[in-house]
């Protein structure tokens, strides 16, 4: 063989029927050709059709060439060999005055194909892998525009950029924001770039993994990209960014399928697993921004593929070291755990095995992993973990209560369960990570100094635990799911109402009264009673600017406040009073609160959350008392991004 040359590969494909349906030929997996809906489609929710053409999305590179002076704040390299390394050539420092967006380059219903792709391969990590021995367990263990938020002092940026001096110029940007930034999306409620684990282990992952492959990018490093481009996008607006988010997200599943097409599935669970997992991880990070069912099949994907890591594990087998797989799957099951409870509290999840559920919540004090993940700084000495934003006694307090519904004929004629939930939810209430009363710190200066900076928030003087209000309002909301969802209690009821109000409590003090205008106030909330504004876009047209006028500003471009979402949506969904101006201007605080997590955070989310308020109050005003369902369930986006 001439050196220099590379041999020839011959990719295996997956045989599938040519008389099978057209979901399973685009898939390219065997069709059982059962009528009038085939097994695959069944279990997938697909809708199953046979004999009719099968559109797929073909693979496309983006070249942007311009002259002009609007860039993207940062400087790019143009040199043919970057190129050549890339799917996407860019030719800086500026791009088009006129815009790419995707409907130019993909079509407009395009986004829609990708995560559907995305979709089915989460799926295919599931049929297609090999499983591990048989072993006896169940689950195993920044928005560059406004760079650097107040808790970022300091980073480890320059180092990891030089072992990343082989990728273009265009990749390497789109990562330095993802350190910088989205970094938090995953992990709010970290200290700073430098010092959050999940830095660490994606960069490590990547750099290993394009040192290991002669500098060819993974699929995880396309998928980071992906969702720093969607982050950028969000907050500035950019159509550029779009289109480099689809086409990186394009990427993402083309080298995914390749993977699995072209490596014996035993080599790619042992050489790819950690990079697979989190990168399963990112896309449901980033398909439970759209309204359709693709996070809950990448959450079973996500779970079996935790399932088979903890298997490999046991057995000695990985792509790194015994510290560096602990530490992956470590934070995956945080980040896994992380979403299926909020998935689960959104009556959306897919976890209902005891078994499962117990070992998803092993991420506390007295756990098998409770001094690896002190290490890792997930966990504090008095059990708050800072993935979940809550202490082991909220854990167990989720515990109980979604073991109550994997057995939804279960007999409880002493009412065993209720009391024994009550005991639980007493004891999260009863925790402090400091001293506190609803959320306002009540230690002095000098003792203060001792916790974590992150732990807290200073507006006019006074100290607010971030830790606190995040473990009181969670443990609150599991509380009023139980209520409403397994003792049927209707959401105008007093405990109800209690628990809302004190929801409210220990979230209020991240809102101001300085800017209220309560003539404004009336006239807006009167078009959404009225039914008249549904849309967030409606609600935009306004142009209210609500996050500015009554949020606190440290709080404005601070990710910490990602983590109350679902807290806040609940909350927003049950509170009443009777005066109607407080109950306007409470709402209104809940409307800036969507609309920092869009515009300032990138959270599209948000959105979404939003337009749930929306028609809850809607139906309110119009006199309906809503049932738990109309109450609780979010199936359009989850609070993840």
């Amino acid at each position: 063989m001439a050196e220099g040359t590379s041999p020839s590969v011959t990719r295996k494909r997956r045989k599938y029927s040519k008389l099978g349906c057209n979901e399973c030929k685009k898939r390219k997996v065997k069709c059982d050709e059962r009528k009038p809906e085939c097994w695959q489609c069944t279990h997938l929710g697909k809708r199953c059709v046979y004999g009719q053409p099968s559109s797929q999305a073909s693979f496309k590179s983006v070249k942007f060439v311009n002259s002009s002076n609007r860039n993207l704040r940062g400087q790019y390299r143009s040199s043919q060999e970057e190129h050549e390394r890339s799917d996407v050539s860019v030719s800086f420092p500026a791009m088009e005055e006129t815009s790419l967006s995707l409907a130019d380059q993909f079509g407009e219903p395009n986004i829609n194909s990708v995560l559907s792709d995305a979709t089915i391969l989460a799926n295919d990590l599931v049929t297609s892998m090999v499983d591990p021995p048989i072993t006896d367990f169940t689950l195993a263990s920044e928005q560059i525009p406004f760079l650097l938020s107040p808790l970022n002092s300091s980073t480890n940026w320059d180092a990891i950029s030089k072992d990343l001096s082989m990728i273009s110029e265009l990749e390497l940007y789109y990562l330095k924001v993802f350190y910088h930034k989205v970094s938090f999306w995953v992990l709010p409620l970290a200290s700073s770039p430098s010092e959050n684990i999940c830095n660490e282990l994606l960069f490590d992952l990547i750099i290993k993994v394009n040192n290991q492959e002669g500098y060819q990018s993974s699929c995880l490093q396309s998928a980071v990209v992906s969702i720093s481009a969607k982050y950028l996008y969000n907050t500035t607006k950019l159509k550029e960014h779009d289109v480099i988010r689809c086409t990186f997200l394009k990427k993402t599943i083309k080298q995914l399928t390749s993977e699995f097409d072209s490596m014996p599935q035993d080599y790619l669970l042992e050489l790819k697993i950690e990079s697979l997992i989190l990168c399963v991880l990112l896309l449901t990070l980033d398909s439970s921004s759209f309204k359709t069912n693709e996070m809950r099949i990448h959450l079973n994907g996500a779970s079996a593929l935790l399932r088979k890591y903890q298997g490999l594990k046991e057995h000695g087998r990985g792509q790194f070291g015994d510290e560096m797989r602990n530490k992956c799957l470590l934070l995956s099951k945080a980040w896994f755990t992380a979403t299926e409870t909020v998935a689960f509290f959104s009556l959306v999840g897919t976890v209902f095995e005891d078994a499962v559920i117990d070992d998803m919540f092993k991420l506390g004090l007295l756990s098998p992993h409770e001094n690896a993940l002190k290490k890792m700084g997930l966990l504090t000495p008095n059990g708050y973990n800072i993935f979940l934003g809550y202490s082991t006694e909220v854990m167990n307090e989720h515990k109980a209560i979604m073991k109550c519904f994997s057995k939804p004929n279960l007999d409880d004629p002493y009412n065993n369960i209720l009391f024994s939930l009550m005991v639980l939810t007493e004891a999260a209430r009863s925790y402090k990570f400091v001293e506190n009363e609803f959320g306002r710190i009540k230690i002095d200066e000098q003792l203060l100094a001792s916790y974590p900076k992150q732990c807290y928030m200073t507006h006019k003087g006074e100290h607010y635990s971030v830790f606190d209000s995040l473990q009181q309002s969670a443990a609150e909301c599991s509380f009023v799911f139980f209520a409403m969802t397994y003792l049927k209690w209707p959401p105008n009821c007093k405990i109800i109402q209690n628990s809302a109000r004190r929801i409210w409590d220990f979230i209020s003090w991240i809102f101001q009264d300085d800017y209220i205008v309560i003539t404004d106030i009336h006239k807006f909330m009167v078009e959404v009673e009225s039914g008249i504004l549904v849309t967030y876009d409606q609600f935009r047209s306004k142009n209210l600017n609500l996050a500015s006028k009554l949020i606190i500003p440290d709080m404005l471009h601070d990710f910490r406040g990602m983590m109350f979402q679902l807290n806040i949506l609940t909350c927003g969904s049950l509170f009443l009073v009777d005066d109607t101006t407080t109950l306007r201007v409470t709402r209104a605080k809940f409307v800036a609160f969507c609309e920092y997590l869009v515009e300032n955070i990138g959270a599209e989310s948000g959105k979404s959350s939003l337009e749930l308020l929306f028609k809850r109050w809607h139906l309110i005003k119009a006199g309906k008392t809503l049932s738990a369902e109309e109450c609780l369930k979010n199936d359009a986006a989850l609070p993840f991004s």
